[in-house]
């Protein structure tokens, strides 16, 4: 049985969901002016936030009624997925003799894992 209808609904889900993540992160970023604008709240309101905000996401109730997959399970192939993307990227970056760990992505990092910790 071919599983090329499932991927598209997948796509399609997927791309659904995350237009609203992002939709909803700028709605939370501006009804929080005194956070900085930018990718630092992302770190924070990842999809198992959303999850734990009852905003459960499409290809997720796609995937319980087919194959019986928890939340659990979705957060963490998401979680794996972002590791995997992030990995190549920054393995392209070395390849094209570019440094992703520059001294301002750094403090970058430094701030969104306090503003993570708060």
């Amino acid at each position: 049985e071919s599983h090329c209808y499932f991927k598209s609904i997948y796509q399609k889900l997927r791309g659904i969901d995350s237009y609203t993540r992002r939709r909803l992160r700028v709605c939370m970023i501006h009804k929080h002016p005194s956070v900085r604008k930018g990718m630092k709240m992302v770190h924070k309101w990842t999809i198992e936030y959303f999850c734990k905000a009852k905003l459960i996401s499409g290809e997720w109730l796609f995937k319980n009624k087919e194959y019986g997959h928890t939340i659990d399970d979705y957060i963490a192939n998401c979680t794996k997925k972002w590791k995997k993307k992030q990995a190549r990227h920054i393995k392209r970056l070395k390849e094209q003799g570019l440094n992703y760990f520059t001294d301002e992505r750094l403090r970058g990092i430094a701030v969104c894992k306090a503003v993570v910790r708060t």
